[in-house]
């Protein structure tokens, strides 16, 4: 894709956030701000229309479920448009159409929050808003590691996954592998929720960590043995708020899946050690899958400061190709909403 080339303008030290170029301090809104005509024309080589902002007005601290600062939203022109950015250079989320919602842009609180692709105005007002979706598919939000398209647009870097190496055309220059064996089964229905558990569990059995399938001779039949137990239903799929009950097809053993918000750590350290099952929302559908990995990819450049697309490396849809070698699928983390870890009767997360 092509890019601008211009020259930066040196710009002082404002306020917070700072973002570092060439061992130099800048505020993400002054060098904007300094460089708006540009930022607009650089839109139509992102491949989309070019804007008309004139500045940023206003800023606003971004907090997640568990209250942590994790960014803050760039508000164009009184509100004629976002670009929310994480304290990673992520693009968490833009709007260069319309702004946020009133309410959230004429708030006095000094932050507000953020979930389910949503601004809330406080935490009582997320959680009491959580929403229960259900899986059916978001297959154009997934891009297989053999697509060509995908993986010759732009250069795309895995960073790390719990499998052995494997062929990729992504970039794995410098990926980590942990040399594990996770695994997929082949999904033929609406039945993604009680596929990914049974992936996960699955992938402790032949991993020889702990073994709870009771007795299921395939990993087909550990997912219809766990549909009746996370209410499965042919028509809407599997709730979010369901997939932890999985842990009465195992009760008694001292295991139990829980939910991700119910202990603190980051994704990115929990992928070292054990795989994720993933809910994954876009465009008013879900996936549940099996995250075994991360990578990430430059989203673009603003003002030679690079902005990164974060990946999820998933299991998904297609059966393993060759043994214990699951094909793997990109999704941006952007629609990652939920997510569910297998942990021991410690509390602690369970290694693969």
């Amino acid at each position: 894709m092509k890019k601008l080339m211009f020259l930066m303008t040196i710009v002082p030290m404002l306020c917070n956030p700072v973002y570092r170029n060439n061992n130099n301090l800048y505020s993400m809104e002054t060098i904007i701000n300094n460089n708006i005509n540009v930022f607009n024309k650089k839109q139509v080589f992102e491949g989309k229309q070019e804007t008309d902002f004139k500045k940023i007005t206003k800023t606003i601290i971004v907090h997640d479920y568990e209250d942590n600062d994790i960014g803050k939203v760039l508000v164009f022109d009184n509100n004629k448009g976002y670009l929310f950015v994480d304290h990673n250079n992520g693009i968490r989320k833009e709007s260069f159409s319309e702004g946020l919602p009133q309410r959230i842009y004429t708030t006095r609180k000094d932050h507000v929050y953020y979930y389910y692709s949503v601004f809330y105005l406080s935490l009582d007002e997320l959680k009491s808003d959580v929403k229960e979706h259900y899986g059916k598919g978001v297959a154009n939000h997934f891009y297989s590691h053999h697509d060509s398209t995908f993986v010759s647009e732009k250069t795309r870097t895995l960073l790390n996954d719990l499998d052995y190496e494997y062929n990729t055309g992504t970039d794995k220059s410098s990926a980590v592998f942990y040399n594990n064996y996770t695994w997929c089964t082949t999904q033929t229905a609406n039945d993604c929720g009680p596929l990914a558990i049974a992936n996960m569990l699955w992938s402790y059995k032949i991993s020889n960590v702990v073994d709870l399938t009771n007795g299921a001779l395939t990993s087909a039949a550990l997912s219809s043995a766990l549909e009746s137990y996370v209410s499965y239903d042919p028509v809407t799929g599997t709730s979010t708020s369901n997939i932890c009950n999985a842990s009465n097809y195992f009760s008694g053993s001292g295991y139990y899946i829980s939910a991700l918000n119910a202990f603190s750590g980051s994704i990115e350290s929990i992928l070292t050690e054990s795989p994720i099952i993933g809910f994954f929302w876009a465009d008013n559908e879900g996936h549940f899958a099996l995250i075994t990995g991360r990578g990430r990819s430059v989203y673009k450049k603003i003002f030679g400061i690079n902005f990164y697309t974060n990946w999820d490396i998933v299991n998904t849809w297609v059966a393993t190709s060759t043994p214990n070698r699951p094909d793997k699928y990109w999704v941006d983390n952007q629609y990652f909403n939920d997510g569910f870890v297998l942990m021991n009767a410690l509390g602690h997360i369970v290694c693969l």
